[in-house]
């Protein structure tokens, strides 16, 4: 059987879902039985991550580059393609190209390598398809914070998710909280909809060494600091937590250095502005997009890792620290309370106060710390990539034999 996974993402675009994709095939690759032949589609970038851990148990695949002479052109143009289409299209009178309206057909090239069963592994991604086809559920995040989207890209993904729950053979969340999401505001058979964890993306284990630079960087840090580790999507909350920080010096004399980590969007310059005005300013150290054996390092090196997202499907961050010794402070919303039970000091994380208090306690109570280890690593022990990758293995077979019946 051919299993065809697409997940065509530039690396440090998706934040957790490329660590789950990293997560997903190491898994697969490291299965003592594989009963299937697997090829991940991605990008040069992904593909330089995943082929390590593929190994030659998983084919990983990159889209060859388009032909012909216009292509060539625009590929030249490099950086100055967009503002250029921009130009073009005013001159033409004609409009940006704008969400679809219809979930499209899976083009002829993808329909040629022949898979038996595909996976659509993207956020906000899926194709109509000859064969069975298994849908990520990753989170509905438009149904709780519908002002952090707009009005085009709420409708986009409401048409996307009703055309998973009707014509996708299998839908896979990644948490409790989401599959009931789903069913909640996309109503299909129950039996379509199944669980499957995600785990750790960082592991003690598997530690390469740093470059230079990176050892530099390393050893140049503060003794003690926070870990925020989170790509800088609005709903990451980098605003309100660095208020929380600036008012735990104002009122406590407590200076405590936060080192963030993660691709960067539009929004970070939002972020750095307001960070700019606060008084006092907190320690700041933003290191943007790192890679996997420096995310490891500033994990062992931490005091505490703090997440205080408005929303999530799961939440990676948590899973790492469980796996890696750390104690949390996070939001207590429905994902992360799904994990970590009642091991993180929790905060509302709209209320500055609330999350100062937790990050206070985080930072200084050891014995709330010691207890907060101790639970994350107790509730999550049964968390791994082989065991997530086994359960969509046996998926997929189990949709192959049923597509040949």
């Amino acid at each position: 059987m051919r299993v065809l996974i697409l997940a065509e993402v530039e690396l440090g675009r998706l934040g957790g879902c490329e660590s789950a994709i990293h997560g997903l095939i190491s898994g697969l690759a490291s299965l003592e039985r594989l009963d299937a032949d697997i090829t991940v589609l991605t990008t040069e970038s992904m593909a330089a991550e995943l082929r390590p851990v593929a190994g030659s148990r998983v084919t990983v695949l990159v889209r060859p580059a388009p032909g012909g002479a216009w292509n060539a052109f625009k590929r030249a143009l490099g950086p100055h393609r967009t503002l250029l289409g921009r130009v073009g299209r005013a001159l033409l009178r004609r409009p940006p190209m704008g969400l679809p309206q219809q979930v499209p057909l899976l083009d002829p090239w993808v329909l040629g390598l022949g898979a038996d069963v595909i996976h659509f592994m993207l956020p906000d991604y899926a194709a109509g398809s000859p064969v069975p086809t298994v849908y990520t559920m990753h989170d509905l995040q438009q149904e709780h914070l519908p002002e952090l989207f707009s009005p085009a890209m709420i409708a986009y993904r409401r048409m996307l998710n009703d055309a998973v729950a009707a014509h996708c053979t299998a839908v896979v969340a990644i948490s409790r909280f989401t599959a009931g999401d789903f069913l909640h505001h996309h109503p299909c058979t129950p039996a379509k909809v199944s669980v499957i964890p995600w785990a750790a993306y960082l592991n003690d284990g598997d530690a390469s060494p740093l470059s230079q630079a990176e050892l530099a960087l390393i050893n140049a840090l503060p003794r003690d600091f926070l870990l925020y580790p989170a790509f800088s999507f609005q709903h990451k909350n980098h605003i309100r937590l660095l208020e929380s920080l600036s008012a735990l010096e104002r009122r406590e004399g407590m200076r405590l250095p936060l080192v963030c980590t993660g691709g960067r969007s539009a929004h970070w310059e939002l972020v750095r502005k307001h960070w700019q005005g606060c008084d006092p300013r907190p320690e700041l150290i933003d290191l943007g997009h790192v890679s996997r054996a420096l995310l490891l390092q500033l994990h062992q090196r931490a005091r505490g890792l703090v997440f205080p997202t408005l929303f999530e499907g799961a939440g990676l961050p948590l899973l790492d620290a469980a796996r890696l010794g750390l104690p949390v402070a996070c939001s207590s919303i429905a994902a992360l309370r799904e994990f970590g039970a009642e091991a993180p000091l929790y905060f509302d994380p709209q209320c500055t106060d609330s999350m100062a208090s937790a990050i206070a306690s985080l930072w200084a109570d050891e014995t709330r710390r010691q207890r907060c280890v101790q639970g994350l690593s107790a509730g999550t022990a049964a968390l791994n990539w082989s065991a997530c990758a086994k359960a969509y293995l046996d998926l997929y077979q189990r949709l192959g034999r049923e597509a040949v019946k």
